[in-house]
């Protein structure tokens, strides 16, 4: 992250108004020049299981008032989540450790 990172508002994706999960209180602290880390709570609303999809966008706006000037900053998609939720190389693995929850799919609220 060579700049600075702030986040104004996260909002749940519009066409995907029933998702099993939930990201509250999302904060984007900044380590160092290079890195970034997410924190905040992940509530599971009900039982997750393939297919779980994870598509995350980041976007950059001129103006947090119009929602025409923002461009795609980065954008994060992975497929069969359940298949690799356990894996150590995974952008989640330390998270998931930390959290001390079983890593294998149905994953229950």
């Amino acid at each position: 992250c060579k700049k600075v990172i702030a986040v104004d508002y996260m909002q749940q994706c519009p066409e995907e108004p029933n998702m099993a999960v939930s990201f509250k209180d999302l904060v984007i602290l900044q380590i160092n020049e290079n890195q970034c880390a997410f924190t905040g709570q992940i509530e599971f609303l009900k039982p997750i299981d393939e297919p779980w999809k994870l598509h995350f966008r980041l976007r950059k706006c001129k103006s947090k008032d119009n929602s025409k000037s923002c461009q795609d900053f980065f954008k994060f998609e992975m497929d069969k989540i359940c298949s690799k939720l356990a894996d150590r190389n995974q952008v989640w693995a330390g998270f998931l450790e930390d959290m001390h929850i079983d890593t294998k799919c149905p994953l229950q609220p």
